[in-house]
């Protein structure tokens, strides 16, 4: 199988296995977030308002995020962007275990959390390409494969 040649390469399969649990990650924290908000606000309406409230940041920072991504190193950015998102994501798990948490609280958590896809998406669409070979199918059959066990 051709397609899984990149996987060969040592540096190539850590960022494939890392990135597949970050993006099966970021997928669980989607869902668990529409359920949070719909526990709490009982209101679809909410959860339109906090999932646009968290595009906003991606959509205005994109550019700058792809200056960060071509002056200083791919690797630092992705591995610092996944660290950061684990604050905002493990602050949200703990008030939800605690008990209810205030909408305001959840709207900028997850503001937080988005900030940091301004820089990790330019440095990941960058650095996602094997050395010798395009790895398309590789990153393909990784993101259906987190898509589906998200829908699981």
């Amino acid at each position: 199988m051709a397609w899984l040649a990149p996987l060969r390469q040592r540096p190539f399969l850590f960022m494939w296995l890392g990135q597949t649990t970050s993006r099966l990650g970021d997928a669980v924290y989607a869902i668990a977030l529409d359920w949070l908000i719909l526990q709490q606000t009982h209101s679809a309406t909410a959860v339109g308002v906090v999932l646009i409230i968290a595009l906003l940041p991606t959509l205005l920072l994109l550019l700058i995020g792809g200056v960060v991504a071509d002056r200083l190193p791919r690797l630092q950015i992705l591995l610092a962007s996944d660290l950061i998102r684990g604050g905002p994501t493990l602050a949200l798990t703990l008030l939800a275990v605690r008990g209810t948490v205030p909408f305001w609280a959840i709207v900028g958590i997850n503001f937080g959390f988005s900030l940091t896809r301004a820089c990790f998406a330019p440095a990941y669409r960058k650095s996602a390409k094997s050395p010798r070979r395009s790895s398309g199918g590789c990153q393909r059959g990784r993101r259906s494969d987190a898509d589906l066990v998200s829908l699981w």
